[in-house]
């Protein structure tokens, strides 16, 4: 059996994905947490979206300021969104 992925995993991730890239431009959510999957699929401790932000609270903890954590929560997408949808 796998172990279950939490919070701290998810940061973690994202973290390391920052830590490559260089910045914090390159790493966003992408939320499956709309009831498609199971509780045993998706991370321990975030039940539905309203439990985002506690990532937002753990890369806080992290030392990441509150732009950068804006661009991870939402505004990466954002970008990728109006620079690729055509409007």
């Amino acid at each position: 059996r796998r172990e279950r992925v939490t919070l701290d995993h998810i940061v973690a991730h994202i973290d390391h994905i920052c830590q490559i890239t260089g910045s914090a431009d390159h790493a966003g959510l992408g939320s499956d947490l709309d009831g498609g999957f199971g509780l045993l699929d998706i991370p321990h401790g975030l039940d539905s979206a309203a439990d985002l932000p506690q990532i937002a609270t753990a890369l806080t903890e992290r030392g990441y300021d509150p732009t950068h954590i804006d661009q991870i929560m939402s505004g990466n997408w954002l970008r990728t969104l109006r620079h690729t949808w055509p409007g």
